[in-house]
């Protein structure tokens, strides 16, 4: 596979290092596995699909840095909270949007029977890391406790395909963030009542993947969005 491309932002970009578009090839070499075309076809509608969602999360990522003004201290400083609230929700639907597609991701490397990369959800941990911080100076306890789901749920990703791949020194980095994840899951479970008290049953967890991750982020954004009406509005 090769490495996703990555880029470290300008200094007027924010902190965080954005995941690109991915690309997936089979390893040049005369004894790579042969792929049927009826895998390749399925591979081909998983490139097509991981691409279109890489390039949402990409759009949702850049409208979040326009609207939350990343450019400098002085025009953060401008921001109101209701467009700090936007921000944020497009910037945890950009989460969702990036987990789904690298999921893809995932399944075209195993069916392309390539060595498994974690580099993309290493990269979403810290662009997650970036968004959870603004949002915890800015105390908005509802977005506060979906962000602390996802970013367990990330985490929780990153372990299983750590401990698939078991490469040089992945002890460590998994000792790392499984401590990471379990501080994650306490918060999320001290913050179950801002969940709930939107009107949705949170039954997220451990166990929960990313597609169901994905719908109940967007059934608590659109709640949340009811509730605040500071114009989010579904992307993805």
């Amino acid at each position: 596979m090769k490495s996703v491309p990555m880029r470290r932002l300008d200094s007027n970009d924010g902190n965080a290092r954005t995941p690109q578009a991915t690309s997936t090839s089979t390893p040049a070499s005369a004894e790579k596995p042969r792929i049927n075309g009826e895998t390749r076809i399925e591979i081909d509608k998983l490139k097509t699909d991981e691409k279109r969602l890489t390039n949402q999360a990409l759009k949702l990522k850049h409208k979040m840095d326009d609207i939350l003004k990343n450019k400098s201290q002085a025009d953060r400083n401008s921001v109101t909270d209701s467009q700090r609230k936007l921000g944020l929700g497009i910037g945890l639907e950009c989460i969702v949007v990036y987990m789904n597609a690298f999921s893809l991701n995932i399944r075209i490397q195993r069916k392309q029977l390539t060595p498994i990369s974690t580099q993309n959800w290493e990269s979403l941990v810290r662009l997650w890391e970036f968004i959870n911080n603004i949002i915890n100076g800015s105390k908005f306890p509802v977005l506060l406790a979906l962000s602390t789901r996802l970013g367990a749920l990330c985490r929780e990703e990153l372990r299983r395909l750590l401990i698939e791949t078991n490469g040089g020194g992945v002890m460590d980095l998994l000792k790392r963030n499984e401590g990471k994840a379990q501080e994650l899951w306490k918060v999320a479970y001290a913050l179950r009542g801002e969940i709930e008290g939107l009107g949705v049953r949170d039954e997220m967890g451990p166990w929960s993947g990313v597609p169901e991750a994905g719908r109940f982020a967007l059934e608590v954004l659109g709640k949340w969005e009811g509730r605040e009406g500071v114009g989010w509005k579904r992307d993805s």
